[in-house]
């Protein structure tokens, strides 16, 4: 098992989390230093910190909470702000983890849990877990308007579209206001409000009501919270068991590793298109990530090698799969070191609906290193660019925010002295 996954069982943290300890070197497997993509199993001695951890599978909490408007999904907030973290009761063992993001003018009903497979799985794209929520807009949508955003629009960072919408007459029409209930099995960015800022509608209430199976209760105030009760807790991961029967076929797609499409390239090279729903396709008006791989005619570029490779860009950089349209790959050979052996050299780029690509590059002694070095480069890139603007309110970000090929390589050649 993948050693943040199996740490992540144990809740110790999220996955996201815990690539981060793994990248700063402060974990340890059979007293080695511990790399991404490194496999542990419960019985291996691994240690955080240099304290051992113990791998046994923990009994887990779900935690259901009701946020209030005002508090930032964040851990802590470096202008001293008030956080959903703040009212919640010290966990059993491990760390409370939140299973998606409410912006600080959201309120509603929030799940923490101490299992991070759990959050993980909860939070994936490819999972479609439905949110619902209660809308108050400024103004009266018309049908025209309410088919199109059933149909899908374009955003900036891709289609999207509710799954359904039904007015609410139980919270009436007052001062030129209109409520409606919304669904949607995604998690993007202050997706509702864009949706219907889209079509020229202002949210000035929103609300989530539902994630998944669990519903926000009636008698759960504003600030308040309460553990999820077992049948809940069955509930929601009985949801993700089984999938519905009409992505059945395409959540069997999503665990292979996909079908190769070999095209010619100029200069006599080969190319590797990678598909299928794991890969990345556009289905239902969501866009998911697509990786396509290609190599110079003096590596071999078989069905196994795109397969292993799409495997690893697509688990490594899957917590951005919401915003990546398509990642491109491509390997060659380098002499690093003049003189020296030849290199693998790996190119990572990763494309951002309309804005300009991030890319990066990683030279190894063989393929699967240097793919995997280009991955941990690409998500730490990522987290920088992207990551930052997560609680920035109203907006994308813009294309002069996403840093070029030639800024990131200047970048690594000063960081390198």
């Amino acid at each position: 098992m993948r050693l943040q996954k199996l740490l992540a069982a144990a809740g110790l943290g999220s996955r996201r989390t815990i690539e981060g300890w793994i990248r700063e070197g402060r974990v340890t497997v059979g007293g080695r230093i511990a790399r991404l993509g490194d496999r542990a199993e419960p019985s291996d001695e691994v240690r955080l910190d240099g304290k051992r951890v113990a791998l046994e599978q923990a009994s887990h909490d779900l935690l259901l909470y009701h946020k209030p408007l005002g508090e930032l999904t964040t851990r802590r907030d470096p202008q001293g702000r008030p956080t959903v973290f703040d009212r919640l009761p010290p966990p059993r063992h491990g760390r409370w983890i939140a299973i998606g993001r409410l912006d600080v003018n959201t309120s509603g009903l929030l799940l923490f849990t101490t299992d991070g497979e759990l959050a993980h799985r909860l939070m994936h794209p490819s999972a479609e877990v439905e949110r619902e929520y209660r809308v108050r807009l400024r103004g009266t949508p018309d049908p025209e308007t309410l088919h199109r955003l059933r149909q899908g629009i374009r955003l900036e960072d891709g289609p999207a579209r509710f799954d359904r919408i039904v007015a609410d007459p139980g919270a009436g029409a007052t001062g030129g206001n209109s409520w409606f209930r919304v669904v949607l099995h995604e998690g993007r960015n202050r997706e509702v409000r864009r949706l219907w800022a889209a079509r020229g509608f202002e949210v000035s209430r929103l609300v989530r009501v539902r994630y998944g199976t669990i519903v926000l209760p009636a008698s759960l105030r504003p600030g308040a919270w309460r553990q999820a009760s077992s049948e809940e807790q069955q509930r929601l991961v009985s949801s993700l068991a089984a999938p519905p029967a009409s992505s059945a076929s395409e959540a069997q797609s999503s665990r292979r590793a996909g079908t190769l499409v070999a095209t010619p390239r100029r200069g006599g090279r080969d190319a590797a298109a990678v598909s299928g729903r794991a890969a990345g396709r556009q289905t239902s008006g969501k866009t998911t990530m697509k990786v396509l791989v290609s190599s110079d005619h003096t590596i071999t570029s078989s069905e196994e090698l795109a397969a292993r490779i799409s495997s690893a860009v697509t688990e490594g950089l899957d917590r951005f799969g919401a915003r990546i349209t398509r990642v491109q790959v491509h390997l060659s050979d380098v002499n690093s070191h003049k003189g020296g052996p030849v290199d693998k050299h790996c190119v990572l780029e990763a494309h951002l609906g309309g804005l300009k690509p991030i890319a990066v590059h990683h030279d190894a002694g063989d393929v699967q290193t240097a793919v995997e070095g280009a991955v941990d480069k690409l998500r730490r890139a990522l987290d920088r660019e992207l990551g930052r603007l997560e609680d920035m309110l109203g907006r994308m970000p813009a294309e002069r925010e996403i840093a070029s090929t030639r800024e990131l390589t200047d970048l690594e050649r000063e960081r390198r002295g």
